[in-house]
Parts: C-alpha cells; sequence; structure tokens
C-alpha cells in the first residue's frame, strides 16, 4: 500500500482493549478509538474519488489508507463522493443534544437544495439508495489488539410516498467530521460540482492543510477510480487541481512527470499539517 510520512498523526487513536474500561464509561473521553481522525475517512478509499458511479458489493475488502497501527475492512456497497456528500449534509445538519446528534427528518429536496443539485425524480432516488447503502456498509477497523466494528448511520426511515428520510447519524463519525478547528464545509464541494476526483482532493487538504506530496500512481490508487487508468488520470488530476484552486483551497501546485506537489490555501501557516506519501510498503 503506502509508506507516509507528515506533521500530524491521522492514523486515529489506537487504544488496547485494556484500557476500554475507561472507554465505555458515560465519563470515557472523546479522545478513544472509536473517533477515527478525518484522515481516516478522507485520505484512502472508503470513498471514492467518483460521482454517483455504480457501486460493487464487497466482502472484507481491504481499504488503502494511511493509517499505521492498523487495516481497515469495508463490507457492503462501495461509496463514492456522492455518498460523502449526502453522508456530510447529514452530519453537518444534524441537531445536537447534551453534545450528541439527534435524529432528524429532512426531504431529499432539502439535500439536492443544499448541493446544487436538480430536483429530479433520479435524484431524489439517488438520495434514498445512498441512505440505503450508507447504513448498511460497515467499516471493520483492526488494531494490534482490538477490533472495531462500525456503521456510519445507525437509524434511517425512508418514507417514499411522502418523500421524507428520518436518520440517525453514528455519534462517533458525526464528531470526526465536526472536530478541529477547520471543519468541512458543503459550500466548497458544492463549488466542485460533479467532479469527483476534485471532491476526493479537497478531503485530502482539509486533512493536510498545509498541502501534500505524492508520486501519481500512489494518488491514483490511494482514491481508487475504478474506471479510470493512469494515464486518464494524469489528465483528470489537472482538471480537478484547476478547480481547486478557483474556489481559493489550493493555492498552487506542480506536477512533475510522475510526481504532483499541491500547496493548499485556505489554512494559517501556525497550524498547516504538510503530508508525504508515495506508493510503498503496506502498513
Amino acid at each position: 500500500m503506502f509508506q507516509h510520512t507528515h506533521v500530524a498523526d491521522i492514523a486515529g487513536y489506537d487504544i488496547p482493549l485494556a484500557a476500554a474500561r475507561s472507554l465505555f464509561s458515560p465519563s470515557s473521553p472523546k479522545a478513544s478509538f472509536r473517533i477515527q481522525r478525518l484522515g481516516s475517512y478522507l485520505v484512502s478509499n472508503l470513498f471514492a474519488a467518483e460521482y454517483m458511479a455504480e457501486s460493487e458489493f464487497v466482502h472484507e475488502q481491504r481499504l488503502v489508507t494511511l493509517c499505521r497501527g492498523k487495516k481497515m475492512f469495508f463490507t457492503g456497497a462501495r461509496f463514492d463522493q456522492w455518498d460523502l456528500d449526502v453522508l456530510l449534509y447529514c452530519a453537518l445538519t444534524a441537531p445536537v443534544k447534551n453534545g450528541k446528534p439527534v435524529q432528524f427528518q429532512f426531504s431529499p429536496v432539502d439535500l439536492l437544495r443544499a448541493l446544487n443539485l436538480r430536483n429530479s425524480p433520479s435524484n431524489r432516488d439517488r438520495v434514498f439508495t445512498s441512505l440505503l447503502r450508507l447504513h448498511t456498509g460497515v467499516i471493520d477497523i483492526r488494531g494490534s489488539d482490538y477490533r472495531y466494528m462500525t456503521r456510519l448511520m445507525n437509524r434511517v426511515l425512508v418514507d417514499a410516498a411522502q418523500e421524507r428520510c428520518l436518520v440517525e447519524i453514528n455519534e462517533d463519525v458525526t464528531a470526526s467530521f465536526r472536530m478541529g478547528d477547520a471543519p468541512l464545509q458543503l459550500r466548497d464541494r458544492r463549488a466542485l460540482g460533479r467532479n469527483g476526483l476534485a471532491k476526493w482532493l479537497h478531503g485530502v487538504v482539509m486533512v493536510f492543510t498545509g498541502g501534500f506530496t505524492s508520486d501519481i500512481e500512489g494518488l491514483h490508487s490511494l482514491c481508487r477510480p475504478a474506471a479510470n487508468p493512469a494515464p486518464r488520470f494524469a489528465a483528470g488530476l489537472e482538471g480537478a487541481l484547476d478547480l481547486l484552486e478557483d474556489i481559493g483551497v489550493v493555492e498552487s501546485r506542480r506536477i512533475d512527470g510522475s510526481r504532483v506537489r499541491v500547496v493548499a490555501g485556505t489554512a494559517p501557516a501556525s497550524n498547516a499539517t504538510c503530508g508525504v506519501f508515495s506508493r510503498g510498503a503496506c502498513v
């Protein structure tokens, strides 16, 4: 998979089960293995760099990540950046009570409007289908002496006749997406339209707020564009970075042969983290 170095550890909290008694107690700190750093979700092929693509069902498929000290597997219908948009809308919109997200109702029309997508029967059906994938997909995280299996959504109720949805987001997932000084914003992703690669790269820059350097082959493998061969991927990379520059998320970029260097334009230098990763040995 990948070898990587970076300033901040995005691997998540790897706490052995020997310490689980305090983690499972009501007074447990949020810094536990249950709450993953954003890199686990965004700098991996959990959400592929595609948009509204056909989804294949996989069973215990090993995910390509930069995580250290743990492995991630997925069972279910594979996600792409459309599913991430749906998840983000729910995670960022859900009301919070006593520090925890509570179930809430919304119409597919509300979600489509928030993402600047056409309110059509096919798009409304895509909302329902994505909610089903997000609820039924299982993420299996295996550390040296613990195993954590979870879903992104605890509960989904769809009333197709009334075109209403009732969802309950996984509390740990919501905490992951809302933590940090620069949480993800739907408005930036909305400006990227249906460009799945641009949205995937936007997630990388939200993790590595100072930018990143990578070999193109490694980047291609990490974001899993299934129907996108390497030569076409390199061309698509240029266009995706153009979009990110247009909205100010990327300050500059340079593609030099087989490597790409991206300088982010969103974070103060004192708080920036930078990533360097490449195709290499499994970690």
